[in-house]
């Protein structure tokens, strides 16, 4: 990793470096130099006196000491090992078309492609690219530009991102209305239970309550029998089996029958003694 990162600093230094001579407009030879051992620092000054030693980096130009530090930090390898870099490099499970694009273009820097630049950018493209069906309606036609397939991979990247989401709030609010039916099925359940938890202590109660009108186990104000007239004690509201006169009166002990006995037996009692006194 070091090995990869070096190249890209040293050239990144001297882009910058480059762009501070423009800004500033210095031309001067002697002033670029200085502007060179100032900016790359205590490291780099000292990489140089090694690698001019004897000599002293003061007593170079801007240029040399530039070709020095470039063949040192990033010396020149094969253009065919740049080109097979370039080929093998394939689009990242998390990486954007346009980063993908942008380390293309990074890695044809130096394989010196020439004019054939757009037309290597757009094949590596279409043969590196991760979304395969757009892989294959490209490769099904014969003529596109670099722009053009780059605009449609960008696009149909777009548009999954776009299904994805829409997708994902699809789901989020079909969950919220499982959860709202469960809740309210569940808040039904709830208030039929206490519904018949509450009725059971009616019926109960009801259970308990015991008509006058006809002795059965009901409200008195709901019974069929509440216009009915008594045959026994002739009054209104009860039927026979539920009077409380007829009841009374079963209840009193016979006394009449007991004294139409006792009288009968006396009288028989005196037949008899006057039969009695009659014979003496």
């Amino acid at each position: 990793m070091y090995k990869h990162f070096v190249p890209k600093l040293e050239a990144l230094v001297r882009q910058t470096i480059k762009i501070f001579l423009e800004a500033n407009e210095i031309t001067n030879a002697e002033k670029k130099r200085a502007v060179l051992l100032a900016i790359g620092g205590i490291k780099t000054l000292g990489v140089l006196r090694s690698l001019l030693a004897p000599e002293s980096p003061s007593t170079k130009s801007y240029d040399d000491l530039i070709k020095v530090l470039k063949e040192h930090f990033a010396p020149t390898s094969s253009e065919i090992y740049r080109r097979f870099q370039f080929h093998k490099r394939l689009q990242h499970n998390n990486e954007t078309v346009s980063s993908y694009v942008t380390e293309l273009r990074r890695l044809a820097e130096e394989c010196h492609f020439g004019v054939t630049l757009t037309e290597r950018l757009r094949d590596q493209l279409v043969c590196g690219i991760k979304d395969e069906a757009l892989q294959r309606r490209l490769l099904a036609e014969s003529t596109f530009t670099f722009n053009e397939a780059f605009s449609r991979a960008v696009a149909a990247e777009s548009a999954a991102e776009h299904a994805k989401h829409i997708h994902s709030q699809k789901f989020n609010t079909g969950n919220s209305t499982n959860l709202i039916r469960q809740h309210t099925n569940n808040n039904k359940r709830t208030f039929q239970k206490s519904s018949s938890s509450q009725s059971k202590p009616g019926n109960a109660q009801s259970a308990d309550v015991i008509c006058y009108g006809c002795g059965g186990h009901h409200d008195c104000s709901s019974c069929k029998f509440r216009d009915v007239i008594c045959r026994f004690c002739k009054k209104e509201g009860h039927i026979e089996r539920a009077c409380r006169a007829k009841r009374k009166n079963d209840s009193m002990p016979r006394t009449g029958h007991m004294q139409k006995n006792s009288s009968t037996h006396a009288v028989k009692s005196e037949s008899v003694n006057e039969a009695v006194l009659s014979i003496i």
